[in-house]
């Protein structure tokens, strides 16, 4: 999730383009039968380590939030609320 975060600025909740991938760690595919991790898990780790690492560096979000933008908006909301 945090990929299209940084790649598409968007919070995506539906995993459908990787679901099975997903359901295979859950599932347990890269455990040996003692539980600990094969070494192709470790590979996968460290790829999408080295792209989180590349993502954040050129995301266009930026390091801080907006506090001012942040609180006009709390304002708006509960002034609208005290209004009902």
């Amino acid at each position: 999730m945090c990929f299209d975060i940084l790649e598409k600025g968007k919070v995506i909740t539906y995993r459908a383009d990787n679901l099975s991938e997903l359901m295979d760690i859950r599932n347990g595919k890269y455990l040996n039968e003692d539980k600990s991790v094969k070494p192709e898990f470790k590979e996968l780790v460290d790829s999408l380590q080295r792209r989180l690492d590349e993502d954040s560096r050129s995301t266009a979000i930026p390091d801080e939030p907006d506090y001012n933008r942040i609180d006009t908006l709390l304002c708006e909301i509960l002034r609208e609320r005290t209004l009902e």
